[in-house]
């Protein structure tokens, strides 16, 4: 895989145009009605309505009149020991400084916009080195910017900083990695510091999980000199952004707050098994506002980013990549991030340990996730999963056919046609997306429920596949028996368009495998008649 930059004219103001009047167009409806009907200006509500509006405007005016110490803030406060987490290193604050203390309530929906824009034009700059394809990392970009914690985190607008400006961290330290230069990744990494210390504490730990799964995939190839410059670097952004976190120290320390470390099996598990159930929810539906109840009331959910989801698509896209790209760094980063997800101390990682419930971390894996679904939407045999099942004489003899992973391409093809011409009974099941698509298409097209036409899409199909596998065997057993027979699933066609290595399933992955057999064809058979 080659992974220098596309040599195609970048797109970036292109993207950053259109995420910033698709962030427009989202925000003007609430913005006309506000007009008439809310004061003004954009209300939104809880933290948005009583904190961050509040706390832009005030801060504007207290920077221009100068000052260390706030008596406005609590019972009297440092500026800096208040601010540093909300917006005082925030670059978008102080952009808004040339805007009169009275404005800044209008101001807000268009630093709203800027940070979406940036957000996408971020995505970009990192996804096309991997995407490989100019209009899908357009994509990817998008889902990015407007993905479901974008939107939800709107709420605490500060969040948003830290989404628009993570992308370029990212991208920078492939260039310094794969590209060896210099210079950038030290920027970033300071900005990012002095932008949210509390958000860099788990940029640091996804930094370094994101470093050794390229490792892993063999994308990076890091020497002891590479790495004692990127170290060197490394060391130089911190201490460029230590400026705001080392006066905040002092009262960061003395918070009960920032040490509340968990005890007993709080490491391993959490206490209300919806936690689970709303972590797995979280993937694949739109989030509910921050200030609205939802239906896992004993969970810890309330304010705490719990959303993974990307508009239209969820995350069937990273799934599909993790099938079709097992040895990929982005399998590999997925999957952790799952793990971390579920285990209490690994999500704490993000946090400094504490334990106290959050996914304000969902950002970054997210944006992993939105690349790898723009890989699978411009490869769609990616999605596609074949399934053989061949039945041999029981003389049948091939030195080649016996362990797929030890095959060449051109060996897998040669033994393609001898299989085909010696075995006594072939197939090839597919399981492909267009199931969804169609039953999708019907529902809309009848005026049925969308929802529950790809349930009775799928569910057919998973009868049906089932149905026609158990007649296959049921017959090939009449004749040859049960003991007479042999069923080799050496030679796997996916994995010629893949380029992964076929590895032993879990039983619950068999168990789905075989429901799923044969049912595109069993789904088309049907749409046939």
């Amino acid at each position: 895989m080659h992974l220098t930059l596309p040599i195609q004219k970048s797109r970036y103001w292109r993207v950053f145009g259109l995420c910033f009047l698709l962030a427009a167009a989202l925000f003007l409806p609430h913005c006309i009605a506000d007009a008439f009907f809310g004061g003004g200006y954009f209300h939104y509500a809880g933290d948005f309505n009583d904190q961050q509006i509040n706390f832009y405007q005030y801060a504007n005016a207290f920077v221009k009149q100068g000052g260390t110490f706030s008596w406005a803030t609590d019972l009297g406060s440092g500026f800096v020991n208040s601010y540093s987490f909300y917006l005082l290193g925030s670059p978008f604050f102080w952009l808004s400084l040339w805007v009169p203390s009275r404005l800044m309530p209008w101001m807000m929906v268009p630093l709203l916009c800027l940070k979406m824009a940036l957000a996408g034009g971020g995505a970009y700059l990192w996804a096309r080195r991997w995407v490989r394809n100019e209009d899908w990392t357009v994509v990817a970009a998008c889902l990015y910017a407007f993905s479901g914690f974008t939107v939800y985190n709107i709420f605490f607008n500060h969040f948003l900083d830290v989404v628009a400006l993570f992308p370029y961290m990212l991208a920078s330290l492939d260039d310094t990695v794969l590209d060896g230069k210099r210079g950038t990744f030290p920027f970033w990494v300071a900005l990012n510091l002095v932008n949210n210390y509390f958000f860099f504490a788990g940029q640091a730990v996804f930094l370094v999980i994101y470093f050794l799964c390229m490792l892993a995939g063999h994308m990076y190839k890091v020497g002891p000199r590479t790495f004692l410059k990127l170290a060197g670097e490394t060391i130089l952004g911190c201490a460029m952004g230590c400026v705001l976190i080392l006066p905040a120290w002092l009262s960061l320390v003395k918070n009960p707050r920032t040490i509340d470390p968990f005890s007993g099996y709080g490491y391993l598990v959490y206490s209300y098994a919806q936690q689970y159930l709303a972590i797995f929810y979280s993937a694949f539906m739109v989030p509910d506002a921050p200030y609205f109840k939802d239906m896992f009331q004993e969970g810890i959910l309330k304010h705490t980013s719990m959303t993974a989801y990307l508009p239209l698509v969820g995350i069937v896209g990273g799934i599909a990549f993790c099938r079709g790209r097992r040895n990929h760094p982005f399998s590999y980063i997925l999957k952790v991030c799952i793990v971390c997800a579920f285990v209490p101390v690994l999500n704490s990682a993000f946090y400094a340990l504490n334990s106290s419930y959050y996914a304000r971390w969902y950002y970054m894996p997210v944006l992993v996730l939105c690349a790898a679904t723009a890989y699978v939407l411009s490869r769609p045999h990616l999605a596609e999963h074949q399934v053989p099942r061949v039945i041999l004489p029981k003389d049948f003899k091939n030195e080649l056919l016996n362990d797929s992973k030890q095959l060449t391409e051109k060996q897998r093809y040669a033994l393609r046609e001898v299989i085909e011409r010696e075995a006594i009974a072939w197939a090839v099941g597919i399981v492909s997306p267009d199931v969804s698509t169609f039953m999708l298409g019907l529902g809309n097209i009848q005026g049925g429920s969308v929802v529950s036409a790809i349930l009775i899409g799928n569910l057919g199909a998973i009868i049906g596949s089932v149905v026609s596998t158990r007649l296959m065997l049921m017959q090939t057993k009449k004749i040859f028996g049960t003991e007479e027979y042999v069923e080799d699933s050496a030679f796997d066609p996916s994995e010629q368009s893949s380029g992964g290595v076929r590895k032993k399933q879990s039983l619950g992955m068999r168990i789905l495998t075989a429901a799923l057999d044969g049912g595109k064809s069993g789904v088309d058979d049907n749409y046939q008649k």
